[in-house]
């Protein structure tokens, strides 16, 4: 978390986990039943947090999960933030980037989501029609306060050791 003069507010590490629907998403890849499309990392609040603990606001505007997504997602508003970049690390892959807190909330669910894209779509392309599937995801022990204007910066590591 950093103030709007970059400042560091607070630093977070977890350990996220792959959910059933990325080992879905894995095993249709693998087979060519689906092609990958494009990442998204989600910052969102989950229970014992409500819908008002959420950093974000989406068009209305009303609380809503921070969407960190890589620049060709077809998607856009105010709770979107095309900046995720893709990088690899050793035995795996990296997605960083960054969202804008729009106001006071708390974070306590971290979550990459991938588009599993009809087969025949290249890796990495947009799709329409597609299917975005949760891959990993984590529930904090301890929420991340956020306040307006906060960067929140999140970098996930995918590694297969």
């Amino acid at each position: 978390m950093r103030e709007p003069d970059g400042r560091l507010v607070s630093r977070s590490e977890f350990e996220n986990a792959i959910t059933l629907d990325g080992k879905e998403s894995l095993k249709l890849v693998l087979l060519r039943d689906n092609s990958p499309g494009l990442w998204t990392v989600v910052l969102d609040t989950v229970s014992p947090l409500t819908v008002n603990d959420r950093a974000c606001l989406n068009a209305d505007p009303a609380p809503w999960p921070c969407f960190v997504m890589e620049s060709a997602a077809a998607i856009s508003g105010p709770a979107v933030f095309k900046n995720l970049t893709f990088g690899l690390v050793a035995g795996g892959f990296r997605l960083s980037g960054s969202a804008i807190a729009a106001r006071s909330g708390q974070i306590n669910s971290v979550e990459t989501d991938l588009e599993r894209c009809a087969s025949l779509v290249a890796p990495s392309a947009p799709c329409t029609g597609y299917s975005r599937t949760s891959f990993t995801r984590t529930t904090l022990a301890s929420p991340v306060a956020v306040a307006p204007s906060q960067q929140i910066a999140v970098t996930v590591d995918i590694t297969f050791n």
